[in-house]
């Protein structure tokens, strides 16, 4: 589903807690900033984020030391910064590599043959008019790299390491879900940044292909666009945006076309009378969002859900009539990515529901 989102109200930056999404990432050059030092009405955005609760991330193809020559007070403007094109994280003054570097042998051949590169700590950037000179030094050397366009620029970054993955690393630090996390880009390797979040954003001067693939597509460009969003009807939960690449499908309609539903920002209440499938209805969306990789916690009044611990990320507890303290499940299901289901059908029905009521607060 793909939605063109027009500016917002201007925030007014009172503290809210956050609804469904907890992060915003965002690209630097082209999104964050047509060039150099962001714009101040733009740091005034991310500021009104965090300042309602919501963490903020840049993500950039930048070189961290190159990122701070422009921008050296970024750290005071997002909780993490992902740099090198997901390869480092940088939290204040703690920073990690995500992977080994480019091998320096890459770089003497290069520059042999008169090609201007960059070291970072992990990438090598280059032109990209240099790209089929690097092309043929990689493989000539035999080297597991992979070469990542940004615009008029090259990246050559070690197998398998994206935007997307630096961000999964990125969230993982600050305890979120992919799934309520956003992201915005513009360019050729804002792709995995994308996809590696529930929504994905692109600002009005993105690449084609990367507007053709979000979920959202702003009516403004870079910074202007960008801060419009933050303040604008999404994050703060008056409109909801869902993706198809998170739906469940329920089963088939009578003209033969697959019946499904959002999985992403609902909720879903199923209801009708005896033996006519609702725990099997509740089971289907429950695996279906753990397949998604959402975390699901099942209270299951009568065992009708243990089988769902056949999928590799579900607990199944409390069978027997011991069901974990409020407190446990809690600790649990904060340090549990997948799916808890809590068999309750041994324990007492006045039990049941105290139960519930605790566990639920």
């Amino acid at each position: 589903m793909q939605t063109e989102c027009r500016p917002g109200r201007a925030g007014t930056g009172a503290t809210r807690w956050p609804g469904f999404f907890h992060a915003v990432a965002v690209d630097f050059d082209g999104t964050l900033t047509e060039s150099g030092y962001p714009d101040p009405g733009v740091l005034a955005a991310l500021d009104e984020t965090r300042v309602g609760g919501l963490r903020v991330v840049i993500v950039t193809g930048r070189i961290l030391a190159e990122l701070q020559a422009v921008f050296p007070d970024a750290g005071e403007h997002a909780d993490l910064i992902v740099a090198e094109n997901g390869a480092v994280l940088a939290r204040g003054d703690l920073r990690r590599c995500l992977a080994a570097p480019v091998p320096v042998s890459l770089a003497t051949a290069l520059t042999r043959r008169g090609v201007a590169c960059r070291h970072g700590e992990v990438l090598l950037a280059c032109h990209g008019a240099d790209e089929h000179v690097v092309l043929e030094e990689v493989r000539r050397l035999g080297l597991e790299c992979q070469l990542t366009r940004n615009r008029a620029e090259l990246m050559v970054l070690p197998a398998g390491v994206s935007k997307g993955t630096g961000l999964a690393a990125g969230l993982a630090e600050l305890g979120i879900s992919a799934h309520n996390a956003i992201a915005v880009g513009d360019a050729e390797n804002d792709h995995s940044l994308l996809a590696a979040a529930e929504l994905g954003v692109a600002v009005a001067n993105a690449v084609s292909a990367l507007k053709a693939g979000a979920d959202i597509v702003l009516a403004e460009a870079d910074g202007q666009g960008v801060a419009s969003f933050l303040r604008g009807p999404v994050l703060a939960g008056r409109e909801r945006v869902h993706p198809r690449r998170w739906r469940i499908t329920l089963g088939t309609l009578a003209d033969g076309t697959p019946a499904s539903i959002p999985a992403s920002q609902v909720n879903v209440l199923v209801t009708g009378v005896p033996q006519r499938g609702k725990s099997y209805m509740a089971g289907l969306i429950s695996e279906q969002l753990i397949r998604l990789g959402y975390s699901v916690v099942i209270f299951d009044p009568e065992g009708d859900h243990a089988g769902l611990g056949r999928l590799r990320d579900v607990l199944v507890t409390g069978t027997g009539g011991n069901p974990p303290s409020a407190e446990d499940l809690a600790r649990t299901v904060r340090h549990h990515s997948g799916g808890v289901v809590v068999d309750l059908s041994a324990v007492p029905a006045g039990q049941r529901a105290r139960y519930l009521e605790a566990a639920l607060r």
